[in-house]
């Protein structure tokens, strides 16, 4: 990371870039501990038009860029819950991620200043990382349609 991130709301037209970053950042440190359909399942939902329908719907789509083009994004469902969160490999353990982190927590309770928590189903590979962010389980580990992930929450 050469130059100061920029932190921005993404839109539909930021939508083919984002999910690009998010399916090269899942491919090369999440599917590897995927089944086969979970890799399929994921994306299903990993791709420009199902992102575009869920902005619709009343996602938030965060982005962060750098002088090298995005390197981060985090989307989010009902103003409380993380859908995706990844991070260029290049910029990971940076500090870029919480960052990215602080700013979406910052911005949902703009949204909404009771909002006492935001949760995550965390891949079984970013369950350290969540954890340094400060996030704890909040059951145990689940899979649904191939895809196993742990539920887990921060409090704010």
């Amino acid at each position: 990371m050469t130059t100061k991130p920029c932190f921005r709301r993404l839109t539909a037209k930021d939508a083919e870039q984002a999910m690009a970053l998010v399916l090269r950042v899942f491919d090369e440190f999440v599917a590897p501990e995927f089944s086969s359909e979970g890799s399929r399942e994921f994306r299903k939902y990993a791709n420009a038009e199902a992102a575009c329908e869920r902005l619709a719907s009343g996602n938030i789509l965060l982005g962060c860029e750098t002088g090298e083009g995005l390197a981060g994004i985090m989307e989010l469902r009902n103003n409380s819950h993380i859908v995706f969160f990844f991070v260029d490999g290049a910029c990971q353990r940076s500090g870029l991620g919480k960052t990215l982190l602080d700013h979406a927590v910052s911005l949902l309770r703009k949204i909404n200043p009771t909002l006492a928590a935001v949760t995550v189903n965390a891949s079984p590979n970013a369950v350290k990382a969540y954890r340094r962010f400060g996030f704890h389980p909040t059951d145990s580990m689940q899979e649904h349609n191939g895809i196993r992930h742990l539920p887990m929450q921060l409090e704010i």
